[in-house]
């Protein structure tokens, strides 16, 4: 566990920068032109299941009717090839999704632009696993950092975003009063990193509102084509929009998110 501690350590790196953004956003292509991934690496090589925080046993797509999301709070955006993928989307995996990261998994799509790519640009999506969590809390992570193991935001679980990426923790919240963008319509903000310790310092119950991930994932356009495409058995990946509390929910174990949006678009009949 200690060694695995020190390999997450080693990735986050300094990710108290005020800011960051690792590729330019653009405005999203129109749905058509939307997409799909498969074989991604695990940086951990298949970390062993005592990297995951777990309080139950792991949720299965058989959770009855008290296991839905309430009443209006999932928005249909289509499935499969059809499906819409914009900023502030999720996507459903299929129950035949056995990658390693996306098997039971649901994405809340929060970045679509261009990134560097030898002497091209290269269009991606990018995503975070919103029911992947560690055993680690921030300030066990950072702690290092003089400001975060004694705020009480240090004491949020980090998630598992995904697979790719080095470049730090990315923020999500619902504060709009915190001076960031919105990702797309969906009540969620990323970043502002200051604001948001000196937020929770002046009140510790605003912890809630924040959710923290290392990693994230990422698609080419024709990766996630790919992906939404691909069918068996009449089970596709799916696109809704929900709630921003569904997606900073700090309380998710591994599939339970997506076991409560499989569950409620199968009431939807869709």
């Amino acid at each position: 566990m200690q060694t695995m501690r020190i390999c997450i350590l080693s990735i986050l790196g300094f990710w108290f920068l005020e800011g960051s953004k690792s590729f330019l956003l653009t405005p999203p292509p129109t749905p058509s032109s939307f997409l799909r991934r498969e074989n991604l690496h695990n940086k951990f090589e298949h970390a062993s299941s005592c990297l995951y925080r777990s309080k139950k046993p792991t949720s299965s797509e058989e959770d009855g009717n008290d296991k839905i999301l309430p009443e209006g709070s999932v928005r249909f955006l289509g499935r499969g090839s059809d499906a819409i993928v914009r900023p502030g989307c999720v996507l459903v995996a299929p129950s035949n999704e056995f990658h390693h990261f996306y098997r039971q998994s649901a994405i809340f799509v929060y970045g679509m632009g261009e990134v560097p790519d030898g002497e091209d640009d290269l269009y991606v999506i990018r995503g975070l696993i919103i029911d992947h969590p560690t055993p680690f809390t921030l300030a066990e992570m950072m702690e290092h950092n003089p400001v975060v193991p004694n705020n009480p935001l240090g004491s949020n679980f980090l998630f598992r975003g995904g697979d790719k990426g080095q470049e730090g923790v990315i923020l999500l919240h619902n504060q709009k009063d915190l001076g960031q963008n919105e990702i797309g319509m969906s009540g969620i903000f990323e970043g502002g990193w200051q604001a948001a310790l000196e937020s929770c310092a002046l009140d510790s119950k605003e912890t809630k509102n924040f959710k923290a991930f290392f990693n994230y994932c990422e698609f080419t356009e024709q990766e996630l084509e790919d992906l939404l495409s691909s069918s068996e058995d009449g089970d596709s990946w799916a696109s809704v929009e929900v709630q921003p509390s569904i997606v900073l929910d700090p309380d998710w174990d591994r599939g339970d998110a997506w076991s409560r949006l499989r569950n409620s678009l199968k009431q939807m009949n869709v």
